[in-house]
């Protein structure tokens, strides 16, 4: 039988150190990948937290992110992707921020402040931007349909072929706004001032340009369709054979920007139209609808009023002198400081007018006016000059005739009641007391 070799004890002595050896270096080793993946990671931690940080910031406080700041973050090429749409932001730190594509729809940005951040075809439909702070914005080719940006501030802001279609701008700043082939189609754009303004190609369909200064601002294929223009001052605005303007309205731009002198303008439809600066002297509006017109020192020297519409409308500092007036519908009309020497009155109801100011440096001038069978009933007449009027049969019923002069004024079958008040000290000699 062959005999077993057995190890003596040194040698199996030796072999147990060669294992420990070898279970310390892997330990070693192992420990030291273990140290080397740790520092990968803070590595990769610190590298990556100026974009983990504002994405931790969203996703920790979605939706009630109020105060919010991400001022100068990089939100367009944020990873994780940073989203922002339907997320109470008000009053949200935005400033210098890249917003290009970013989607912020349906978010209230109430009061936020985006100076300066870059917000290039952002999505930002039926967000609220009340009071927001949008100064020197890039907002190019933008979507903003549908926005509330009353009261904000969009001093400089470029909105060059943005979507601003039905946005409501009430009361916001737009001082250096840039609005070139921007949409506005049924935007609300009322009561704002964008005078000197390039507002070529831009849509302004069935948009709201109540009382909108436009003097001096390009409209050059402009698309005005449907757009409603009461009061809208067009003085000295630009126009050329591609804008588009309701036939109504392109009248009135003539009016005010061409000679109308002895123009025939018989029944046209002019109301609700800021007419200041036309120059009218012996146009033809015989039956013209007028209804609340600013009129405000046009001329209008032997100009033919006969049977106009002039409800309501304001004709303070206007001369009106020699024009015939005859049976023209004047009722709640001002015509504070107006010039009417001479001007045929004949049959006009001038009822609830108002021409008096009590003071005689700012008097309404009707010397010499033919006023025959006109209705003045409850008018304001106080320091009005109706010296050598003809006040034939008019109706005085109520009429306050304060300070007013009428020297000379002709008063026969002038019809008056209780609260008629003359002149200190007058007696209508030759009217009748009902």
């Amino acid at each position: 039988m062959a005999r077993q070799n057995i190890p003596t004890l040194p040698e199996f002595e030796d072999e147990i150190d060669e294992t420990d050896t070898l279970k310390r270096s892997a330990f070693l080793l192992g420990l030291v990948m273990l140290m080397l993946c740790s520092s990968s990671i803070l590595l990769v931690l610190l590298i990556m937290s100026p974009r983990l940080i504002p994405y931790g910031k969203v996703a920790w406080c979605q939706p009630q992110c109020q105060g919010l700041d991400l001022v100068r973050v990089d939100v367009t090429n944020s990873w994780p992707k940073i989203e922002l749409d339907s997320l109470d932001l008000r009053e949200a730190q935005l400033r210098r921020t890249v917003l290009s594509d970013v989607d912020m729809s349906n978010s209230d940005l109430t009061d936020a402040n985006f100076y300066k951040a870059q917000l290039q075809g952002s999505d930002l439909t039926n967000a609220i931007l009340a009071g927001a702070n949008l100064r020197e914005a890039d907002m190019d080719k933008a979507v903003l349909a549908g926005v509330d940006l009353r009261g904000a501030d969009l001093t400089e802001v470029n909105l060059h072929q943005a979507d601003m279609s039905y946005v409501i701008l009430g009361g916001a700043t737009i001082d250096g706004i840039v609005l070139q082939e921007t949409k506005l189609q049924g935007a609300d754009l009322s009561g704002l001032d964008l005078r000197g303004l390039d507002l070529t190609k831009t849509d302004l369909r069935d948009a709201n340009l109540r009382d909108v200064r436009l003097s001096g601002t390009d409209l050059s294929k402009a698309d005005l369709r449907g757009a409603e223009l009461w009061g809208a001052n067009l003085y000295a605005s630009k126009i050329d054979r591609r804008t588009r303007l309701d036939s109504k309205w392109k009248l009135v731009w003539e009016v005010i920007n061409e000679s109308s002198v002895g123009r025939d303008l018989t029944g046209q439809d002019l109301s609700y139209a800021k007419l200041t600066g036309a120059n009218l002297r012996q146009a033809i509006l015989y039956e013209a609808n007028l209804q609340e017109v600013d009129l405000g020192g046009v001329d209008l020297r032997s100009s033919d009023l006969r049977f106009c519409n002039l409800t309501g409308s304001s004709l303070g500092q206007s001369n009106l002198s020699e024009a015939n007036l005859h049976q023209a519908n004047l009722r709640g009309v001002s015509l504070w400081r107006s010039q009417l020497i001479a001007a045929d009155l004949s049959g006009a109801d001038l009822s609830t007018v108002r021409i008096g100011s009590g003071n005689s440096e700012h008097q309404t001038n009707l010397r010499g006016a033919n006023l025959y069978a006109a209705n003045l009933a409850n008018a304001n007449l106080q320091g009005t000059d109706l010296s050598n009027a003809t006040l034939i049969s008019v109706n005085l019923s109520g009429a306050d005739l304060t300070d007013s002069n009428l020297d000379g004024a002709d008063l026969t079958q002038a019809i008056y009641d209780d609260r008629t008040i003359w002149p200190a000290g007058f007696i209508p000699k030759g009217a009748i007391k009902q």
